[in-house]
């Protein structure tokens, strides 16, 4: 003799002190067996089967809907709630910290830069990694997709800065000894030890990459970190640069897997964000749109524009061959005006 299945809904399962003992044999002996018969329902045609009073019935039916319904909530309410588990960090870069609403990247949001080939989105990306291990003591990850990851750089903007904020102290001192200023050196080590880089020249590494990035995180979060994935701890920060050169080459045309792989990596690359409250810092290239073709957009198409909560374009010209101009302001913000 077969065993009945159980879907969970059976009314036995949600004995209270209003559904009793009682009134769940009353349900179950007079065609009530299970929750949804109950809940849809009119009350006085059960109070007829069943002979349990009305305002019980009311009562039970109440309870259970207050159980399985959804429960509609304040939307600026909750949208202050959610604000108090943010985490603000400054760029490092005043007028960008600005443009991002005074306080810098907010932990759990994605944030793209968007510009031509050689306008600095890669100076931002390290300025960026450097201030939040210097300034935080934060890890980063930074996969870099074509090489232009440079460590003295990065020591070449930590002594430019350590410069500017003594300027005033040791004015004159720096002026004439500017190449010799003695660093400790264990102090660059160290943030340049809190910055992981991974070399990564194609969409399956970095769908590799992050999924190894959510497993961990997922370790760590339930159990106590090991020596081996002790950085993700401490982790704050994933940038990515560039996302256009990894999956440019795969979409399009008739490639019909590389539009599910850059879905793929956009879930994971969001669930990573939300879950852990990590700041994803991207950067992409740009296409040219409209019929003069002077006008540049965002390279990946109108799928992957989804995918950011700010973006920010990156505008290069050169006047003449000494002096060029850079420009940068908000294309798309979920949350900033």
């Amino acid at each position: 003799m077969e065993e009945e299945s159980i879907s969970g809904l059976e009314v036995r399962f949600y004995q209270t002190q209003c559904l009793s003992e009682e009134n769940i044999i009353k349900f179950e002996n007079n065609g009530y067996p299970m929750i949804d018969l109950i809940l849809f329902s009119d009350a006085y045609q059960i109070q007829r089967n069943t002979s349990i009073p009305i305002e019980i019935i009311s009562l039970i039916q109440r309870n259970l809907q207050r159980l399985f319904s959804s429960v509609p909530i304040n939307g600026y309410q909750h949208y202050l709630d959610v604000k108090e588990f943010k985490t603000q960090y400054s760029s490092g870069i005043k007028l960008l910290d600005q443009l991002l609403g005074g306080n810098g990247f907010t932990s759990g949001e994605i944030y793209e830069l968007v510009g031509n080939t050689s306008c600095g989105k890669t100076q931002i990306s390290m300025c960026c990694s450097l201030n939040l291990s210097q300034q935080y003591y934060s890890n980063i990850i930074y996969i870099d997709s074509s090489n232009s990851f440079s460590p003295s750089r990065l020591i070449e903007i930590f002594k430019s800065n350590y410069l500017i904020n003594h300027q005033q102290e040791q004015e004159q001192e720096q002026q004439q000894n500017i190449n010799g200023i003695e660093i400790e050196q264990d102090k660059i080590l160290k943030i340049l030890d809190r910055i992981k880089v991974f070399n990564c020249f194609d969409s399956i590494t970095l769908l590799e990459l992050l999924g190894t990035i959510d497993n961990t995180l997922s370790i760590i979060s339930d159990e106590r970190p090991t020596f081996e994935n002790h950085f993700y701890k401490g982790l704050k920060m994933v940038v990515i640069d560039s996302i256009g050169t990894l999956l440019a080459p795969i979409i399009g045309g008739k490639q019909t897997q590389g539009h599910y792989t850059m879905m793929m990596i956009s879930r994971l690359i969001k669930y990573i964000a939300d879950t852990y409250q990590i700041i994803f810092l991207i950067t992409n290239n740009t296409v040219s749109s409209g019929s003069n073709g002077f006008d540049n957009k965002a390279a990946l198409g109108e799928a992957w524009s989804m995918v950011p909560n700010h973006q920010l374009m990156i505008n290069h010209q050169y006047n003449d061959d000494e002096n060029e101009e850079r420009s940068i302001y908000i294309e798309k913000s979920t949350r900033l005006p």
